[in-house]
């Protein structure tokens, strides 16, 4: 991994500390597209971003089970979009 700069080493070493923050963060993005708090989802979707360097296959993988699940969910709230695409 390389890092440029002051910012990415901080977040390289809270990664190497806290393996489980990637976990807590889809964790959160779940719990904040429950809960209907759209500026938190954001947050989480930023944080989860900035972080990705340090992701596991598997934690990619339930990242896009979350994201495809609300992509779905709107969509199926808006009939005239997904007609629209189908």
């Amino acid at each position: 991994m390389v890092i440029t700069s002051p910012k990415r080493l901080g977040y390289a070493r809270f990664l190497q500390d806290n393996p489980e923050a990637l976990d807590w963060t889809i964790q959160s993005l779940v719990l904040a597209h429950q809960s209907r708090h759209d500026g938190d989802f954001k947050r989480c979707l930023a944080l989860f971003e900035t972080l990705r360097e340090g992701v596991t296959e598997e934690q990619a993988r339930r990242y896009h089970e979350v994201l495809t699940e609300c992509l779905g969910q709107v969509v199926l709230k808006i009939p005239e979009l997904a007609q629209a695409c189908g």
